[in-house]
């Protein structure tokens, strides 16, 4: 059974895969503005962590060169359903093009993708709990939530790949200039629970550490078993 479970009580310690995201947005013509994508975002950080109230170690490193500008995201997150049984879900890292979002374009470098696969029914806790939120304009309430979230999968520690291709990184990803070549899956494995928390800047703690998730309030929580 699936189940959304809100309670407060302090839970024993575990170790995660972990990944601090942020949804992307677009924009809705007929509500006038940006509401968030539930299935993608970017990531500023991945990691792993030994339980709740840890610091985080062995992050992936920056696509270097590529991300060391301004203008790049090098990893990405995907939320997607399934119909498959036998678990809650499942976990693929793989390699993804970094993309320049000033040429808004993939350029010939890699970075990572972290695809996680739920079951519908948990896909639509998982949207329900997401809402259907617009995305405010930024400063305008210091409180909003801006689409940010701490996701926390049980997973063995395991490399992360330095990031390859071109050098300098900038002929688009599919042009026969290219040296990247074909896309590696980095690692996969399936899951039987995941905590999902939205996040924000009043929150008190960095991207170096996992939070005591028995003091986050019910309605920021969401912990799929």
């Amino acid at each position: 059974m699936i189940r959304n479970l809100l309670g407060r009580q302090r839970l024993a310690p575990a170790q995660f895969l972990v990944a601090y995201a942020r949804l992307s947005s677009r924009s809705d013509t007929d509500v006038g503005h940006l509401i968030f994508m539930r299935e993608h975002g970017t990531i500023s950080c991945l990691g792993f962590a030994n339980g709740y109230n840890s610091e985080l170690f062995g992050c992936a490193p920056l696509a270097e060169p590529a991300a060391r500008g301004q203008f790049y995201f090098d990893k990405f997150i995907k939320i997607q359903a399934s119909d498959r049984r036998g678990c809650l879900g499942s976990v693929e890292l793989k390699e993804q093009h970094v993309y320049d979002f000033y040429y808004r374009c993939s350029i010939d470098f890699t970075g990572l993708q972290l695809v996680l696969t739920l079951p519908r029914v948990a896909f639509e806790q998982y949207e329900r709990f997401i809402g259907t939120a617009r995305v405010p304009p930024l400063g305008a309430d210091p409180e909003a939530w801006h689409g940010d979230l701490l996701v926390l999968v049980p997973a063995p520690v395991f490399g992360f790949p330095k990031g390859r291709g071109s050098a300098p990184p900038y002929p688009p990803a599919q042009t026969r200039e290219a040296k990247a070549g074909k896309l590696r899956m980095i690692k996969n494995f399936r899951f039987d629970t995941i905590d999902i928390l939205k996040t924000g800047a009043r929150d008190g703690f960095g991207e170096l550490c996992v939070p005591d998730i028995s003091n986050i309030p019910s309605e920021r929580l969401l912990r799929l078993r």
